[in-house]
């Protein structure tokens, strides 16, 4: 690949940053990213090694990978000025089912920014869904997802891509400012509900706890969306569960790993820096293909046609033989 890259995935309290190795690794091992975890307050200081908006890098991108803790003022600070100077961002909004029932994601700071720039704001609310999900109704599934997007399309087979959401928040689409276009990128069936009182899940003793009552507001739930800033150039990602980009779900039959690794891509640009990409896929064992020369495939044929048969035959023959043989020698 052309270009030098680096991608940031933000320390915050509660992030699940080093749960997303397999991303990792496909950055630096087949694609040679510079990848790094670090706090927004680290990558601030002058003396850091790789700092924000650097020129001698082709493309940055700021992974925000959940986290139970609003940004502090100086963290807001510092990403409002590296996004307004053409940076480029993904967040994944983390589980507010905590005892403080609070998230990165869903914070009053991070979200009037995210209002009032981008034209979005998460909602805190979670989403279930019992008629599409992945053994529980907290983990709803999304087959609703962009089919002109490159995020939801590249290496996605079209109809049948599938997303597995963890007790995800949803997405508010408001007014989108001047020169900001928000896309939809996934969403939910229109059968999902929303719990708004959290207490009621982080409490729940059964799945009865959980059913859906006339409090809950049903609906099609917006999971996931992009938007970009013609006048900066800075693109930002919004997915409403880390578990796009986790490693227990990179290895799901699901979609999750490809749309995690496409939203980077799409993020830099990086995909015109590159003649070809092709989406790594986390390859088992058994789906390795097999292949064969002619004369290997000469020598199969040789083998199944004539001499197994042949085998067979003599082996019953020698069976024929020896019981006739104890037969003669009985009588």
């Amino acid at each position: 690949a052309q270009g030098q890259f680096i991608a940031y995935f933000i320390t915050t309290r509660d992030g699940v940053g080093s749960q997303m190795t397999v991303l990792k690794d496909a950055l630096t091992i087949r694609f040679d990213w510079t990848v790094v975890d670090a706090s927004l307050a680290e990558l601030s200081s002058p003396n850091y090694q790789y700092p924000l908006n650097d020129p001698n890098f082709d493309g940055q991108v700021i992974i925000l990978p959940g986290g139970s803790a609003a940004l502090t003022d100086q963290e807001l600070v510092i990403l409002q000025d590296y996004l307004a100077n053409g940076g480029d961002l993904i967040l994944y909004a983390g589980s507010n089912l905590n005892p403080d029932q609070t998230s990165l994601a869903t914070s009053e700071n991070l979200n009037a920014y995210l209002e009032e720039t981008w034209g979005m704001r998460i909602t805190p609310g979670v989403i279930l869904d019992v008629t599409q999900a992945y053994q529980t109704p907290l983990l709803p599934v999304s087959t609703n997802l962009n089919t002109s997007a490159y995020i939801t399309t590249a290496g996605v087979t079209r109809g049948q891509g599938a997303l597995i959401f963890e007790t995800p928040n949803s997405i508010t689409l408001t007014t989108a400012p001047p020169n900001v276009v928000v896309t939809t990128l996934s969403s939910s069936t229109e059968s999902a509900y929303e719990i708004a009182d959290l207490g009621r899940i982080i409490n729940a003793q059964s799945a009865t706890d959980l059913a859906q009552t006339d409090d809950d507001t049903v609906g099609t739930f917006v999971f996931g969306a992009q938007a970009e800033n013609a006048a900066t150039g800075s693109r930002v990602v919004v997915f409403t569960s880390p578990s796009i980009g986790t490693d227990p779900y990179a290895v799901m039959n699901a979609d999750n790993f490809p749309v995690a690794f496409n939203s980077v891509v799409w993020a830099t640009d990086f995909n015109n820096f590159v003649s070809a990409i092709t989406i790594p896929q986390q390859q088992r064992p058994q789906d390795v293909p097999l292949f064969a020369s002619e004369q290997d495939l000469r020598n199969i044929n040789f083998l199944t046609i004539i001499v197994l048969p042949v085998g067979i035959l003599g082996i019953g023959a020698y069976v024929w033989w020896s019981n006739r043989k104890r037969g003669q020698a009985k009588a």
